[in-house]
């Protein structure tokens, strides 16, 4: 189980990384496009498409995992803090196994569609340029799988002696 939550650990920062250098890149390219168009008359070609095909998708689920580490997700723990211990124990292995499920189901069908679109080479026509986007529907499964081992690691973790009574856990590096 160590080695599992160490992988997972460098699995997170390297989302982490990935959301934040997208961030950079997007800011990056958005403002070359627009000094392109304000001083020299001439955009930077595809910017729309790759910020909403690949910026925006790595930002959107590429950080899943580190705000299920996190537990940043939303909740409303009004009834639930006041459950008996053992209750909210059954409560959080059923919550665990839900979205577990839920998110494997999701990261599956992602899959799919990712190996249909890089078979079929998908890309955006914008303007004049065809931009190949089939690379992006990658991080989809790759986001939601993360978020999906995380949860069903955090599952294991619940079922064990002594596992966490509560959906709150603390991040290991805190």
């Amino acid at each position: 189980m160590q080695v599992l939550s160490k992988a997972l650990s460098y699995l997170e920062k390297l989302a982490t990384f990935v959301g934040m250098a997208c961030v950079v890149l997007m800011m990056l390219h958005v403002t070359a496009d627009v000094a392109g168009r304000y001083f020299f008359g001439r955009p930077v070609p595809g910017t729309i498409t790759v910020v909403a095909s690949y910026y925006m998708v790595a930002l959107s689920f590429m950080p899943l995992i580190v705000a299920e580490r996190q537990n940043a997700h939303i909740s409303v723990d009004l009834i639930f803090d006041r459950l008996p211990a053992w209750m909210r124990r059954g409560l959080t292995v059923l919550n665990h196994l839900f979205v577990a499920t839920v998110l494997i189901f999701a990261a599956v069908r992602t899959w799919q569609v990712a190996v249909s679109k890089t078979n079929i080479g998908a890309a955006v026509e914008q303007g004049t340029t065809l931009i190949p986007v089939w690379q992006s529907y990658w991080l989809l499964p790759v986001g939601l799988g993360l978020m999906a081992l995380l949860c069903v690691t955090k599952l294991i973790q619940s079922l064990l002696p002594g596992g966490t009574p509560d959906v709150k856990t603390e991040h290991p590096n805190e």
